[in-house]
């Protein structure tokens, strides 16, 4: 077992000159503690590393923000807040953190525990949609970690089936380990890193609060990712699709959730409910993940469920685009690389994506900089949509007043012309 070190922040300097963003650190032991083999992953804001620990000798990954985040004081807090986690929540189904500290040479990192495997999402592109009892076995042990995370006061506000780890555990090797709390949002931090009117998280799991940019997320936020990846663990697809984030945004907003059918009614019920526009109708997460229990034991033949609505029932593989990252300022979805690859594929070269890194077989890096949608043209043409389909609405011609004005005068004049006829 991992030692965990005692870590914090050095005192603070300015380095006089920043490790570049190519910085091979190869070699180097960081913190004293750290000796660095390989990286994993890279992309725009940090390199993961694999690290041997001088300490135990076994493996511990590294994330390193890119030199030139460290002089921005809020991406710097948010990834110190991601390093805290660990501190908060104590589940085994969650990555475990050991804690945040700064290189030698200044630059921010997170040490953190190494896994091995692939990712839920992997699990969908090569199975597509599962059976209640599969469900139940890799999905109801995440609800019960985010469940626990949200007792600790953290809302992950990011959860998607790449941020799902399935790894070996116990003689498990489907063990589920929620990682990348990179943008997790702390509710009793006193300083508020997401101002009103930005939106944080990935277009096809996000709650129609967080579409609206809605600052004050709670853990209901999360508990609608939730609902939506059931339905696409149940399904093979998730229950929205645009081809643009701003007509995804849209569906969160404005369009039911399409029915889940073929599922158990009672297991159905609780993910519409999941679903739900109002985020004071939502569950909780533990409700979801013993409704999931519930049916895995009522159902565990392996049959898919089928989507009710048009489109929904696709391969995980074939969803929208408009669930990669998108950057400030663009309508279309613009693929920023992560700093950590989601997943490691053995025996593949890289292909242009950071989302695959060739490495050791069926190692993955524990955690990514998590992908942000940030309010932009999206949110704007999100405002524009709204308010045409209000207008859509309202009835077409003059008002009802003015008819019933315009009638009432009408009766009143054939009532004088009859009276001046009969006398």
């Amino acid at each position: 077992m991992h030692q965990k070190p005692s870590f914090g922040l050095r005192p603070r300097r300015e380095p006089a000159i920043l490790a570049p963003v190519d910085d091979d650190r190869t070699g180097q032991l960081i913190g004293g503690l750290y000796l660095v083999e390989r990286q994993l992953g890279r992309g725009a804001f940090g390199i993961v590393w694999l690290c041997r620990s001088q300490s135990d000798n076994q493996y511990v990954v590294l994330k390193i923000l890119h030199a030139q985040w460290a002089r921005v004081p809020t991406v710097v807090e948010r990834f110190r807040r991601e390093g805290q986690v660990g501190d908060r929540v104590n589940h085994p189904h969650v990555a475990q953190i050991f804690g945040f500290s700064t290189t030698e040479d200044g630059i921010p990192y997170i040490a953190m525990e190494y896994l091995t495997g692939g990712t839920l999402k992997d699990e969908l592109k090569q199975h597509g949609a599962l059976s209640p009892a599969r469900a139940a076995e890799i999905w109801a042990p995440v609800c019960d970690a985010v469940a626990a995370a949200h007792q600790a006061g953290i809302v992950h506000r990011d959860l998607k089936p790449e941020n799902v780890m399935l790894t070996t555990r116990g003689g498990n090797s489907s063990f589920p380990v929620v990682l990348d709390f990179g943008i997790a949002k702390f509710r009793d931090a006193a300083e508020k890193l997401t101002s009103t009117g930005t939106m944080l998280g990935t277009p096809t799991y996000m709650a129609p609060e967080q579409c609206r940019g809605q600052q004050d997320l709670g853990p209901p936020a999360d508990v609608y990712a939730l609902g939506a990846i059931t339905f696409e663990i149940l399904s093979g697809g998730p229950p929205f699709k645009g081809k643009t984030v701003a007509e995804l945004a849209m569906k969160h907003l404005l369009d039911p959730a399409p029915p889940l059918t073929g599922a158990p009614p009672a297991l159905a019920e609780i993910v519409a409910r999941c679903l739900a526009k109002e985020a004071d109708k939502r569950p909780g997460a533990s409700a979801l993940a013993e409704a999931l229990r519930k049916a895995a034991r009522a159902q565990s033949a392996r049959v898919p469920v089928i989507a009710a609505a048009a489109g929904a029932g696709a391969p995980a593989a074939a969803q929208s685009s408009a669930a990669a990252t998108v950057v400030p300022g663009r309508l279309a979805p613009a693929v920023v690389p992560k700093a950590a690859a989601a997943t490691v594929v053995s025996g593949k070269a890289p292909s242009g994506s950071y989302n695959k890194v060739p490495a050791r077989p069926g190692v993955a890096p524990p955690s990514s900089i998590a992908s942000t949608v940030m309010m932009g043209n999206a949110q704007v043409a999100i405002n524009a949509e709204i308010a045409r389909r209000h207008a859509a609405m309202k009835p077409s011609g003059p008002p009802m007043a003015v008819l019933i004005a315009v009638g009432v005068a009408v009766l009143a004049v054939g009532g004088l012309i009859t009276a001046l006829l009969l006398r």
